[in-house]
């Protein structure tokens, strides 16, 4: 008898747990709502710097200094916001130090469902000097083969199409680490509506 409340009480409290982090989730902004937004509109963002790129493009860039209820706040180093020539945004990214961080991944596929592709790079393909920088550093190309693989993997992509919008996760590693430690991850969600116009 003492084993069943045991086990009911645990229950009970997973299912407490459970419940909270799921209204926690309900009341997170789903970065992807502000695509297609005009910029000037939204109140809970607060903007740190805007800039151009590109001259040839007609939108702007901008860095943001904090989002109340988003997701990403406590894994983010960077969140942009890209504009098209209608200052509505058509393009977020998300810059994160270090690996892809688990909880975040859990939480995201409890939001978009799970990934379309998962990544990893397979077998070296190219390699080309592409350029030397002014103090002699030489910058090197490479192309892999990509293969299935899951979270657990280290994946180097991964991949989620919705009706409007994709999410690419890209994992940057260096070269000359030995146990294959991501340097940074970057998040980027892109309309499939609108065009930087």
């Amino acid at each position: 008898m003492g084993f069943f409340c045991f086990c009911f009480f645990t229950k009970k409290r997973h299912l407490f747990i459970f419940a909270i982090y799921m209204f926690t989730l309900m009341n997170i902004i789903p970065i992807h709502e502000y695509l297609g937004k005009n910029i000037d509109e939204i109140l809970e963002v607060e903007i740190e710097e805007k800039y151009k790129l590109d001259s040839l493009d007609r939108g702007n860039y901008y860095k943001i200094k904090k989002i109340n209820n988003s997701l990403y706040t406590k894994f983010q180093r960077s969140i942009n916001f890209h504009t098209n020539s209608n200052s509505v945004i058509d393009r977020i990214s998300i810059r994160i130090n270090g690996e892809f961080p688990i909880e975040l991944y859990k939480d995201m596929c409890a939001i978009y469902g799970n990934p379309d592709k998962i990544l990893k790079n397979d077998k070296l393909v190219d390699s080309r000097f592409t350029d030397t920088d002014e103090n002699g550093l030489v910058s090197t190309a490479y192309a892999y083969s990509l293969k299935e693989c899951n979270f657990n993997k280290f994946p180097d992509f991964i991949y989620w199409k919705k009706d409007n919008y994709t999410i690419e996760c890209t994992m940057k590693r260096s070269l000359y680490d030995i146990k294959s430690q991501t340097s940074q991850v970057v998040i980027r969600f892109k309309s499939r509506i609108l065009s930087s116009l």
